[in-house]
């Protein structure tokens, strides 16, 4: 039989980990934050890749649903135009 290391089951967990992570959060706060960034990205009336991108890796690492990253970047462009 096959011995499993701490390492082995510590990788095996981290997509649970993350679901448990993204379930636990899908009310917090973490969907504002990235909606202020993107204010601050169309501050200017310019999105540059450089912002888009580093908005992407905070999201990302936040647990922010794809829905809910481009529902706040939709809404602080609306802002902005509207």
């Amino acid at each position: 039989m096959p011995s499993l290391s701490s390492g082995s089951v510590s990788r095996a967990c981290k997509p649970l980990e993350s679901r448990l992570y993204g379930a636990l959060h899908a009310n917090s706060e973490e969907p504002a934050l990235v909606e202020a960034m993107w204010q601050v990205a169309y501050a200017d009336g310019a999105l540059d890749a450089n912002e888009n991108h580093v908005i992407s890796k905070v999201a990302d690492l936040l647990h922010v649903t794809h829905g809910d990253y481009i529902a706040a970047m939709l809404r602080a462009r609306d802002q902005r135009s509207g």
